[in-house]
């Protein structure tokens, strides 16, 4: 999963399991993951949460970088 977000220019913050990109945060534990953007929740802001065994974080991670590309 860290090689993941790597990828797709996530950094680790201080917090452990916590990944930034710009305005994008992506943290998660054993079982669940959640990213969001730190912007208000409208119509530009994005909320995904969901199992970690059954999420795709390719998908999320793809979403993301196309978000950004039109931020």
């Amino acid at each position: 999963m860290e090689e993941l977000l790597q990828k797709h220019g996530f950094k680790l913050t201080e917090s452990p399991n916590e990944w930034t990109k710009q305005v994008w945060t992506v943290r998660y534990d054993d079982s669940m993951l959640e990213a969001y953007t730190d912007i208000k929740f409208d119509k530009s802001g994005r909320y995904y949460c969901g199992a970690l065994d059954k999420i795709d974080l390719e998908s999320i991670l793809i979403e993301i970088d196309e978000f950004l590309m039109n931020y």
